[in-house]
């Protein structure tokens, strides 16, 4: 496209401030925020001037998106809250509060059953080490080697694959 004398003078202009100010943008009278105005900026003349704020304000109200994670709401929002319910920040800090400590105790109860359940094992293992090594000796007694050497096999076999499978954990 190419550009007629018409339009050269329209494209050398600054870009005009925006006149009206915004319903809710109260803290500031109508100036324009820094994003506004680098978006004022970037359209230039490409927009006509009577759409021109209601162009920014769009643009701006897209681009400034912001986010915020975490167990209470962010700083603003829990302002506002309280504007509009007196206590209403209290509550949900203290509601945030609550909830964190509830998390923390189910990960020390699982914790401590996790513990629990390890020791276990490790008991009934070692009930059952003993019962081989109590078979092994009953059946030595009785004149059965066989069996006696079977139920020691069975026993050192496991101890030592325990202590195989343990170490390649770590």
């Amino acid at each position: 496209m190419k550009l007629t004398k018409k339009w050269a003078p329209k494209l050398a202009r600054s870009p005009a401030p925006r006149n009206q100010p915004e319903p809710d943008d109260k803290a500031n009278d109508g100036a324009l925020s820094p994003l506004e105005a680098e978006v004022d900026r970037q359209i230039g003349n490409i927009v006509p001037q009577n759409v021109r704020a209601q162009v920014v304000d769009r643009l701006t109200t897209i681009v400034a998106s912001e986010t915020f994670a975490g167990p209470i709401a962010h700083p603003r929002h829990l302002r506002e809250y309280e504007e509009i319910c007196p206590g209403a920040a209290t509550r949900i800090i203290s509601m945030a509060e609550d909830r964190n400590r509830h998390i923390m105790n189910m990960e020390e109860l699982g914790l401590r059953e996790s513990i629990k359940d390890q020791k276990r094992g490790l008991d009934y293992g070692l009930a059952g080490f003993l019962a081989l090594i109590a078979a092994a000796l009953t059946c030595a007694l009785m004149d059965n080697n066989i069996a006696a050497g079977i139920f020691m096999s069975a026993a050192a076999l496991g101890g030592i694959g325990l202590f195989i499978r343990d170490r390649k954990d770590k």
